[in-house]
C-alpha cells in the first residue's frame, strides 16, 4: 500500500520534465529510493525547491530513516523560502515603480495592491508561507546532528536573492555544510518572528530608498566622508519611519502574541551565531581535499589536516576567508551566541549577566586591518579638522591652559577596543518592551545625531 501511495506521488512529481532528465519516471510504478533520490536531486539543479520536497518526501516516507533524504529535504526548503522571498521583493519593487512608466505594471494593478496595507500583507506572506517551513527545517537539522555521517550528494545547485545572493553548493556535503544550512534557517526563524512580532503598517510606496555606499576604508577619508554622507540619507528615513503620523503603532510589538515572538527570535539568533562557530570548528577536523562548492578549508601546508593557524576557509556565497579572518569570526560569534542566551533557557550561566561588548569583535577588526586605528593631524586635516584646536578646547573644557601645543608628533592609537558599554541582548530580547525594536532604531538615530552636532561641517 505504501508503495502505491508512493508510486502516484512521483508519478504527479514527474509529469513535469526535468531539465537534463534523460529517464521517464512516470513509467515506474514501484521506484526505488534511489530513483525517486535521483528525482529529488534533478529537481534541485533545475531550482526547484517545491518539487524537489515533494520527492524528498515520498523518499522519507519510503525509508523514514534516510539521512540524505532528510538532508535533501531541508535543502529543498530552504530554497523554497528563498525562492518566495526572491519573488516578494520583485514584486514590492515592481509595485514601487512610477506609474505609467513603459514595460512597468499597469496603473490599476498598482492601485489595487495600494489600497491594501502592505505590512499585513507581508506578514499574511510569511505566516502562511514560512513558519511551517522553517519548523521542519529545524526538526531536519537537529534530527540530522545525531547520524554519526550526515551527508548529501549532487553534481551542483544554487540559490539566489534578489540578485544579492547567489549561493552554489555541489559535491559531497556534509556535517560543516549542514551547520550552514542550520544557520540559515535560524536566522531565517529569527527574521520572520521579528518581522510578524511588529506593526509593520506604513505607506512603504512613499518612501525613497537612498543609495548606501558601504566603503569601510578608514584610511581613505573620502571612502568616510561618503559613507558618512549616505549613513545620514538612513538616518533620516529611520526618522521619517518613527514618526509616522498614520500609525503611531508603527513598529511597536503586536501585543502577547509579539512578546513570545521576540523572545523566539532572541533564541534564534543566539543559535544562529553559535552554529556559525560549529561549522568553523566541523570544517577544520574533515580531512583534506573536500568538494570544491562545498564548506571547506584550503590545505596550505599540504599536510591533509585542518590548520586553523594558516589554512583559509571557503563559505559558498561568501568566499575565501583567511585563517585570522576565520578565528576572528569564531570568536565574535561564540561570544555574540552567549550574549543572546542570557536570561533564556539556554543561559550558558544563569547567575550572572552575560552582556555583549564590541570588544568582542577586537581579532575581526584586526584580521579586516580596521585595528589599530591611528589618528593623528594628517588623518584628521585630510577631513578638514584642526588637531591643534581641538586638543585646545578638550584641554580648555578640563581647565587646562597649556600654551602652544605642538601636533607635529601627535597621534593616537587604538590597538583594541576595550572591554566598555555592555549590551544586554539577551534580555532585551526575552523580556521586550513594548516599543520593541523601535528602541535600538532610536538608539541609531540619537548616536548618529550627537556625532552630527561634533561634526557637523563633515555630515
Amino acid at each position: 500500500m505504501r508503495r502505491t501511495i508512493l508510486a502516484v506521488v512521483l508519478l504527479a512529481i514527474a509529469l513535469v520534465v526535468l531539465p537534463g532528465c534523460e529517464e521517464d519516471f512516470d513509467t515506474y510504478e514501484d521506484p526505488t529510493l534511489e530513483e525517486i533520490m535521483d528525482i529529488g536531486k534533478g529537481y534541485l539543479r533545475a531550482g526547484d525547491g517545491g518539487s524537489a520536497a515533494e520527492a524528498f518526501e515520498a523518499a522519507i516516507e519510503l525509508s523514514p530513516t534516510c539521512g540524505e533524504a532528510k538532508y535533501g529535504l531541508l535543502i529543498s526548503r530552504n530554497m523554497q523560502f528563498i525562492s518566495l522571498l526572491d519573488e516578494l521583493i520583485a514584486m514590492i519593487g515592481d509595485f514601487m515603480y512610477t506609474t505609467g512608466e513603459p514595460g512597468q505594471p499597469d496603473v490599476n494593478q498598482m492601485v489595487q495592491f495600494s489600497s491594501e496595507p502592505i505590512g499585513d500583507y507581508i506578514q499574511d506572506f510569511l505566516g502562511e508561507s514560512a513558519e511551517w517551513w522553517y519548523e521542519d527545517c529545524e526538526e531536519m537539522y537537529l534530527d540530522l546532528l545525531t547520524y554519526p555521517d550526515p551527508f548529501f550528494e549532487i553534481d551542483g545547485f544554487s540559490m539566489d536573492l534578489a540578485d544579492m545572493l547567489t549561493i552554489e553548493f555541489g559535491g559531497r556535503l556534509d556535517r560543516s555544510d549542514l551547520h550552514f544550512f542550520g544557520t540559515v534557517t535560524a536566522m531565517m526563524r529569527a527574521l520572520v518572528n521579528i518581522l510578524l512580532a511588529h506593526d509593520l503598517n506604513y505607506d512603504f510606496f512613499s518612501l525613497e530608498i537612498p543609495e548606501l555606499s558601504l566603503e569601510l576604508d578608514f584610511e581613505d577619508p573620502d571612502a568616510i566622508l561618503n559613507l558618512l554622507s549616505s549613513l545620514g540619507a538612513i538616518i533620516e528615513l529611520l526618522e521619517d519611519l518613527l514618526t509616522y503620523d498614520e500609525n503611531p503603532d508603527f513598529l511597536y510589538l503586536k501585543g502577547e502574541e509579539g512578546i513570545a515572538r521576540m523572545q523566539a527570535a532572541g533564541r534564534q539568533l543566539g543559535m544562529a551565531f553559535f552554529r556559525i562557530h560549529l561549522m568553523i570548528e566541523e570544517v577544520y577536523r574533515e580531512p583534506a581535499p573536500q568538494a570544491d562548492e562545498a564548506v571547506r578549508y584550503i590545505d596550505a601546508n599540504n599536510n591533509g589536516q585542518g590548520d586553523r593557524r594558516s589554512d583559509p576557509m571557503i563559505i559558498p556565497a561568501f568566499g575565501q576567508l583567511d585563517a585570522q579572518l576565520v578565528n576572528g569570526l569564531d570568536v565574535l560569534c561564540a561570544m555574540t551566541a552567549t550574549a543572546f542566551f542570557d536570561h533564556t533557557v539556554l543561559d550558558i550561566d544563569p547567575y550572572r549577566p552575560n552582556p555583549f561588548y564590541i570588544s568582542y569583535a577586537n581579532d575581526l577588526l584586526v584580521a579586516l586591518d580596521i585595528l589599530p586605528l591611528v589618528i593623528d593631524a594628517e588623518l584628521l586635516g585630510s577631513l578638514g579638522l584642526d588637531l591643534e584646536t581641538l586638543l585646545e578646547d578638550l584641554l580648555a573644557s578640563l581647565g587646562l591652559d597649556v600654551g602652544d601645543i605642538n601636533v607635529d608628533n601627535f597621534q593616537i592609537v587604538i590597538p583594541e577596543i576595550p572591554d566598555w558599554l555592555p549590551i544586554d541582548l539577551g534580555p532585551w530580547f526575552a523580556e521586550p518592551d513594548p516599543d520593541g525594536i523601535r528602541q535600538i532604531v532610536w538608539l541609531v538615530v540619537d548616536l548618529f545625531n550627537t556625532i552630527e552636532t561634533y561634526l557637523p561641517d563633515l555630515l
